[in-house]
C-alpha cells in the first residue's frame, strides 16, 4: 500500500471518532496517570512507553545496580570502539572545532555560568566534589552528604523555596554538622561565611 493510499484512508470519516486517551495505567506501580507522566516511544500503538517515568527510572537504577559489572564492561567496550566519534560529538572536544571556535566556546560557558541556572550547576558540582572527595582541604567534609536527589532538585529548591539570587553569594550549611539538604542550606555573603568559619 503506497503512501498516497494510506493518507486517503486516514482522511476517511472514521478518523474523527478516534479519541486520544488522557490517562494511562502504569503496570509498574499499577496507578492510572496522565499521559504526560509517560515517555515517548514511536514503536508503541499509542506512542508512549509502557511504564511511567518514575518506574522506568527505578527499573534502570536497579538494573545498573544489579548488573554493574556487565554495564561497565559494555560501556568501556563501546567507548573504546567509538572513542573518536564520541569525542567529536562533544562540544569543544574536537581539536579542530575548538581551535576555530575557542572564543565562542569560552564565551558561551561564561555566559551560562553567569545565569542563575549555570551558577547553581557550578555550586552543585562543588558540593558533590567536597562530599565525595573528603581528603586534603576537604577533610572537614568527611561524613557530610549531599542529600539532594539531582541538580534539578537542588535548583528547584533554591529558586522556589529560598527565593534568592545566589550569584554573588556562597552556599552555607545552617548546621555545620549537618548535611547539604533541604532546610539546612542558605546563601550568604563571603564575609558572613568567613565569620562562620572562625567560630
Amino acid at each position: 500500500m503506497g503512501l498516497l493510499r494510506v493518507t486517503e484512508i486516514l482522511r476517511g470519516p472514521w478518523v474523527k471518532m478516534i479519541k486520544i486517551a488522557e490517562n494511562k495505567n502504569c503496570p509498574g506501580c499499577d496507578v492510572v496517570k496522565p499521559v504526560g507522566e509517560f515517555g515517548k516511544d514511536r514503536t508503541k500503538k499509542d506512542g508512549l512507553r509502557t511504564y511511567c517515568r518514575g518506574c522506568a527510572i527505578d527499573y534502570s537504577r536497579n538494573y545498573r545496580k544489579n548488573n554493574q559489572g556487565s554495564v561497565q564492561e559494555y560501556s568501556r567496550g563501546y567507548y573504546k570502539e567509538n572513542r573518536e566519534e564520541l569525542l567529536r560529538k562533544r562540544v569543544g572536544q574536537d581539536k579542530e572545532h575548538y581551535a576555530k571556535n575557542r572564543g565562542r566556546i569560552l564565551c558561551r560557558g561564561r555566559e551560562y555560568r553567569g545565569t542563575i541556572r549555570g551558577y547553581l550547576k557550578e555550586v552543585f558540582g562543588n558540593i558533590n566534589y567536597r562530599c565525595n572527595n573528603p581528603i586534603g582541604r576537604n577533610a572537614c567534609y568527611k561524613g557530610v552528604q549531599n542529600r539532594f536527589e539531582s541538580l534539578d532538585d537542588f535548583r528547584d529548591y533554591v529558586i522556589t523555596e529560598l527565593r534568592v539570587d545566589p550569584r554573588s553569594l556562597q552556599i552555607d550549611r545552617i548546621d555545620s554538622e549537618g548535611h547539604y539538604e533541604k532546610g539546612n542550606i542558605r546563601f550568604v555573603t563571603c564575609k558572613e561565611n568567613s565569620n562562620n568559619r572562625r567560630r
